[in-house]
């Protein structure tokens, strides 16, 4: 037999044709019968349909597995079992990461080009000022399950370029009784979870309730990284003669120091003049901080009003009514270097860099699902509506101590630099259908269309007046009508074919609207200037794969896609010191690769191993701005996504009670962001130089123990090996050499790669007991 890829992945993954081979060679060892996993089609709960007959693979995974055995939390989880997910450690705090899936990023990072949709119990939690999702504010021992859907599925609304998070809640039936975890471990990190539900009377149908609460703190790895998160649950439900009516609350708040990317390679370039390449802080220890502090603190609340009514067995009609509010403050400590022609030399100074941000949204949605024959149908509408205000001061001639920290004196001047408000708008209208053309064939079809309304108010710095200016009031009218069609076909041995079509879009948010003037750039975040018209970005997802089951819980699954995003918002900058820059619309951009999973039980071992790749790439000319102008074309790659990311894990249960395992994760090196093209240097004097940010290896070790139904003791070693990675790169200029000293303050700032340490070896253990 031969095995051959073409098309979208060519030779380069014909090595990894063993993986689909195995998992189909080896239905014919089994004899258990696969478990039927059913999965809903839409953002509100609905009649759930077998998972088979869908058109696209959707990772599921239950909540309980976060924060346990092999994971810190949701982004960590996700990062480390499921295949084109990857994350990285920008911030260096574990709940300001990254996360990538098939290269489009659902980030806490104002800035970033955003590309994935995060719902909770179907209310949308990517931020309205930004699309940021605050990976802190999730209530994780509140989740009971989550599904990654792929693709650009128009049923998923906004922003789902290359995928949707669907989060739903614990019930209190299903999670009856007292439940407590704790866990302690290296950068003295701690948390505690409890929880309670049950029933709200001894009737049979009389309703639920579940409670829980969190606290996560840490000093963290990083020197002056210290974190910490609270978190409160609540939800109560009643049954009644027209259906159940729920009520959900959450409140968050959390404080988090999250200290950016660091100095390595110094290529020791002032201005136009080349030197020798040198070391930076992170060669000096992968622990330090550039400057400090930065702080972000998040206050989030929610609370949401949903029903549920089962008009028949074959008809199901939910709905709900939702109100969240965010709250943001920004401290950002920074260092700058100005140039005093009259000295000929540099002076270099700290400065802050505050933010405030307020946002409320509030909206309802209406879902009808039914069986109709052959059909299996799901209609609705959504409407959503936030408001947001933004402001931005400047605290300049500060000093920085011997450890890099800003520090302030009443002769520092503080300055407002920025202010907006702004609101959207955006109803949808959605429809989805499945047919089943015959036993073993079906069809599916799904349109949504979006119509979003963005008006902001800006203020912004006027030097004749030395103050803020209010522009005149902006709007922009956004409309999309994104289609999806499909096709899946089970086979005998437990193989399923699917292939599907899919169109998704994305509309700019007041800070990307505020910031898209080249000629009037701006702070992020601490910046607003202009607001000339964005162009939504439209991406469409084609993607083919073969799924098998064979046992109940042996399955392999193998996915080829490409996804073309056209007007992709991405941010370039002017300064990377300073963070000036603006939005702008870049023509075209390629998201292509496969996924591979396989998981097997061979007597007392689970096999587990996935293997992604994916070429991300600018489909056009063009201009990127970093700490250079980069000129870009056809085929180039996109910075910060690797090619290739593998992994592997292995668990032994030798006993029931018992599991002790070891999962490998490895990665192929990434694009340095800001030296796409390979060049280092000014627009006069460039180096070639690959710059990449190199691949990595590291081994995680978990164990787990269940003496009794109610007691698990668990604990894990991350990066058993105390490997020395990276996971991102940017290029900018330093103003410290190795360190920690001043540069030359004639020469200048010298160009360097700047990087995001991996964390050092860590244990960990905890306890979980129900009772």
């Amino acid at each position: 037999m031969r095995c051959s890829l073409t098309g979208v992945v060519m030779k380069k993954v014909n090595a990894f044709c063993m993986f689909y081979i195995l998992f189909v060679a080896t239905t014919v060892f089994s004899v258990e019968l696969p478990e039927i996993e059913v999965v809903g089609t839409s953002l509100l709960p609905g009649l759930g349909i077998e998972s088979k007959k869908l058109p696209y693979d959707i990772k599921t995974f239950s909540g309980d597995s976060i924060g346990q055995e092999s994971s810190i939390g949701l982004s960590d989880y996700m990062s480390q079992t499921l295949p084109g997910v990857y994350s990285n450690e920008v911030q260096g705090s574990p709940y300001q990461g990254d996360i990538t899936y098939r290269g489009f990023r659902a980030s806490s990072t104002l800035g970033a080009s955003q590309g994935i949709s995060v719902y909770i119990d179907g209310i949308r939690v990517n931020e309205p000022f930004g699309d940021v999702v605050n990976w802190d504010m999730i209530p994780e021992f509140a989740i009971d399950n989550v599904s990654l859907i792929p693709g650009s599925n128009p049923m998923y609304g906004l922003n789902t370029l290359g995928g949707a998070i669907s989060l739903t809640t614990k019930s209190g039936l299903a999670n009856s009784g007292i439940n407590t975890k704790m866990s302690y471990g290296s950068f003295d990190r701690k948390k505690i979870d409890f929880s309670v539900g049950g029933k709200l009377s001894k009737e049979a149908d009389a309703g639920e309730y579940f409670i829980s609460f969190s606290h996560f703190d840490e000093t963290g790895w990083r020197d002056h990284s210290a974190g910490e998160i609270s978190s409160l649950f609540g939800k109560i439900s009643r049954n009644t003669s027209f259906g159940s009516i729920g009520l959900m609350t959450y409140f968050g708040d959390s404080d988090l120091l999250g200290n950016g990317l660091l100095p390595s390679t110094n290529y020791g370039i002032e201005q136009s003049v080349g030197q020798t390449q040198g070391s930076g802080l992170y060669d000096d220890g992968r622990s330090s901080v550039y400057s400090h502090p930065d702080i972000t603190r998040n206050e989030v609340g929610l609370v949401s009003l949903n029903f549920a009514n089962y008009i028949d067995d074959n008809t199901e009609l939910t709905g709900l009514l939702y109100h969240r509010y965010g709250r943001q403050k920004r401290i950002g400590g920074d260092v700058e270097a100005e140039f005093e022609s009259d000295l000929g030399k540099y002076e270099f100074e700290g400065e802050f860099n505050n933010t405030k941000t307020r946002q409320n949204s509030h909206g309802l949605g209406l879902n009808l699902s039914k069986i109709l024959g052959l059909h299996q149908i799901t209609a609705g509408l959504t409407l959503d509506k936030s408001s947001m205000n933004y402001i931005a001061n400047e605290i300049e001639d500060c000093e920085l101590d011997f450890t890099r920290k800003v520090i302030c004196s009443e002769v520092s001047e503080s300055e407002l630099t920025a202010k907006v408000s702004g609101k959207s708008k955006t109803y949808s209208f959605f429809a989805s259908d499945t047919y089943e053309a015959s036993k073993i064939f079906y069809v599916t079809t799904a349109l949504r269309y979006n119509h979003t309304e963005v008006s902001n108010t800006l203020s912004t710095v006027d030097e004749e007046v030395q103050g803020l200016v209010t522009q005149p009031k902006e709007k922009f009218d956004y409309s999309k009508l994104n289609p999806a069609i499909g096709i899946s076909a089970n086979f005998k041995n437990g193989i399923n074919f699917f292939m599907n079509a899919s169109q998704g879009n994305r509309v700019p948010t007041v800070i990307e609207l505020g910031c898209a003037d080249k000629e009037n750039p701006c702070l992020l975040p601490t910046g607003l200037q202009a607001d000339p018209f964005l162009k939504q970005v439209v991406s469409q997802t084609f993607e083919i794969g073969v799924r098998n089951s064979f046992g109940a819980n042996d399955f392999g699954i193998i996915n080829i896609y490409n996804t073309d995003n056209e007007n992709d918002i991405i941010f370039v900058s002017t300064d990377v010191n300073s963070g000036a820059g603006y939005f702008t619309n870049f023509g075209k951009t390629r998201n292509r690769g496969m996924d591979l999973l396989i998981n097997y039980k061979i007597n007392q071992l689970i096999l587990t191993g996935s293997y992604s790749y994916l070429e991300a790439t600018y489909q056009e000319s063009g201009l990127l701005f970093g700490e250079r102008s980069i000129q870009t074309s056809a085929g180039m790659r996109v910075a910060g996504i690797p090619k290739n990311v593998f992994r592997f894990g292995i668990d032994w249960i030798p006993i029931d009670k018992f599991k002790i395992g070891m999962a490998l994760l490895a990665s192929s090196d990434l694009v340095t962001q800001g030296n796409e093209d390979g060049q280092i240097g000014g627009e006069k004097n460039t180096i070639e130089k690959d710059t990449s940010v190199s691949g990595y290896t590291v081994v995680n070790v978990n164990m787990k123990f269940e003496p009794s139904k109610e007691l698990m003791i668990f604990g894990r070693i991350t990066n058993l090996f105390n490997s020395r990675f990276e996971t991102y790169g940017a290029m900018a200029e330093s103003v410290f050499n190795s360190k920690g000293d001043y540069v030359d303050n004639e020469k200048g700032p010298t160009v360097n790669k700047f990087v995001a340490p991996g964390a050092p070896r860590g244990f960990f253990v905890g306890v979980d007991y129900k009772f």
